[in-house]
């Protein structure tokens, strides 16, 4: 990677790091990596939610969560 790439990458990875929100925009027959090396491709079938209230996408190689983490506003407030 050149010197110029270099610099207009941290440049954008800067600004992605200090943003304060994320929006992520994820639809049918958009293709994913999945499994434990992100080396299985899988194109996604739909989007539903787990027991916890969490983003689930269903593709074609089965269901896979769309965050290792889960985020504390999504969870339901009666499930624990």
């Amino acid at each position: 990677m050149k010197s110029g790439q270099l610099n207009t990458y941290m440049k954008r990875f800067r600004a992605f790091a200090e943003a304060d929100e994320y929006s992520l925009k994820v639809k049918k027959d958009d293709v994913v990596k999945i499994g434990k090396f992100k080396n299985r491709v899988a194109v996604i079938k739909g989007v539903s939610k787990d027991d916890h209230g969490q983003p689930v996408l269903d593709t074609t190689k089965g269901k896979s969560n769309l965050l290792k983490g889960r985020l504390q506003k999504l969870e339901d407030s009666d499930a624990g």
